[in-house]
């Protein structure tokens, strides 16, 4: 009887030491306004940490808040004019150190894998893909057909304990002053993470119909096609490389007959051994010749050049504490 009665003392014991250390941990979570990461492989239960009103609940609302706005002032400065008067900005303080004409909101040190248009390292790399590649009147010789004029974040939600968000947002594309409901829609989707102070630190963007608009593309098919985007490229090289010492052919008919040798490519593969890889970054040239001079010449510059599928699963493209797109991948 007695040792029934010990055994019985025994398990209620245990069971108090148990409430108590999931009470501590609650209390924990609902005493303070900081996350504890010690917590984070936990199941978070709102009511249980005392509703919406609670420390806990406000911090990650208040997450989302900020990251939300970090992320809109990522795309906000794609909307034409403003990406114009961003990439004058980029030829003004060419050459210094000042990056106060980028969103404060992004990591100096960012990396970004955006399809298809490659990786990009570092935030000078990655404003030229939002603002050089997006439609404007600085870098593109001709005026564009359409410009990106709004932008609708669509759906937002985050994962506060590994500091990520995922995004999904609707450019809106069309003419200045015509009427909006004839503007197209343009979908990205974005996988962000943050640092410690709330920064973009990396960022996985896709674009899930560009493909197929660009390859069902009436321009694309046009016969002639490939001679037209290399004179584009090889008179941008002539102006831009040319006569400097990021120079890549010894003169524009040069140019022309190398560019016709290889493949034409595909309208939505910007990382390979072909024309349209070289008639992407040629639009770019002028903002950093000593960069993206060497990418439209014969050697690609390590960017236009045939890589397997396998190697961006394999090839440590991020840094080793990537955690949106590991670096090191296997295939079993």
């Amino acid at each position: 009887m007695k040792l029934q009665t010990y055994l019985l003392l025994a398990f209620c014991l245990f069971a108090l030491l148990i409430n108590l250390s999931d009470s501590a941990k609650r209390k924990k979570r609902s005493s303070g306004s900081s996350y504890d990461d010690d917590d984070e492989d936990e199941p978070v239960n709102i009511q249980q940490l005392g509703g919406y009103s609670s420390p806990y609940a406000k911090y990650i609302r208040q997450k989302e808040r900020k990251w939300k706005a970090g992320i809109a002032s990522v795309y906000n400065l794609t909307i034409w004019p403003g990406n114009d008067a961003l990439i004058q900005n980029f030829f003004r303080t060419r050459g210094t150190n000042d990056l106060s004409w980028l969103p404060n909101t992004v990591n100096a040190s960012v990396c970004a894998r955006v399809h298809a248009f490659g990786d990009h390292f570092g935030v000078i790399d990655l404003a030229e893909y939002f603002y050089g590649l997006t439609p404007n009147t600085i870098l593109f010789d001709t005026r564009p057909s359409y410009f990106i004029l709004a932008f609708d974040l669509t759906s937002f939600f985050v994962n506060v304990a590994n500091k990520i968000a995922f995004s999904t947002i609707q450019y809106r594309i069309g003419q200045p002053g015509t009427d909006p409901k004839t503007w197209r829609n343009s979908t990205q989707l974005g996988t962000w993470r943050f640092d410690n102070a709330d920064k973009i630190v990396e960022a996985a963007l896709w674009n899930p119909l560009y493909s197929l608009g660009q390859r069902e593309s009436g321009a694309f098919k046009a016969p002639g096609y490939q001679y037209s985007i290399s004179n584009y490229t090889c008179s941008r090289h002539q102006r831009f490389c040319g006569n400097t010492p990021y120079s890549q052919y010894a003169s524009f008919d040069t140019c022309m007959t190398y560019l016709n040798s290889i493949p034409l490519g595909e309208p939505d593969v910007f990382t390979a051994n072909n024309t349209m890889c070289r008639y992407q970054h040629s639009t770019l040239v002028q903002l950093r010749p000593e960069v993206h001079c060497a990418h439209i010449g014969p050697s690609g510059g390590t960017f236009c050049v045939d890589k397997k599928l396998v190697t961006f699963f394999t090839e440590p493209f991020f840094p080793d504490w990537n955690r949106i797109v590991s670096p090191y991948t296997k295939f079993n």
